[in-house]
């Protein structure tokens, strides 16, 4: 829809121009705090997409490529955000992520955050169970912002 778009903000413009219904934009900043808190940098807007349904009526589309996306062996400058937020793409607070709410129009902004917070708390746990390293594990859980 908007291919040269370089910040979450180039896409809740979009979402404004296709008229798409609240819980569309509100379910695209739970994704850009899961994508800046769980540290999922590779967040260009190719992925990011929308569907239209039968009746011609557009949608986002179900959230895909998300994962933890660091890569430890790359210089800093690699794992920055691709999207940028409230114009940055490094050092991304939590006033920022509340700025961008704020010009979205998101009411919960505030629960939303804690809440992807909340799910991160738990990835030692989860990941655990996994049997993945538990060097690994602390390697990535240290990253989450």
């Amino acid at each position: 829809m908007s291919p040269l778009s370089t910040s979450y903000e180039d896409i809740f413009a979009v979402i404004r121009r296709l008229n798409l219904p609240y819980e569309e934009s509100r379910q695209q900043y739970l994704r850009m705090v899961f994508n800046v808190l769980a540290r999922n940098v590779d967040d260009h807007s190719k992925n990011v997409s929308f569907c239209m349904n039968r009746d011609r009526v557009w949608r986002l589309s179900p959230a895909y490529d998300i994962t933890f996306s660091v890569d430890f062996a790359a210089p800093a400058y690699v794992n920055r955000q691709s999207l940028t937020v409230n114009g940055k793409n490094e050092h991304i607070t939590r006033e920022d992520l509340e700025i961008v709410a704020k010009n979205n129009d998101i009411s919960d902004y505030s629960a939303l955050i804690d809440n992807v917070k909340a799910s991160l708390s738990k990835f030692r746990e989860q990941a655990g169970r996994l049997n993945i390293s538990p060097s690994l594990i602390e390697r990535i859980a240290n990253e989450f912002i």
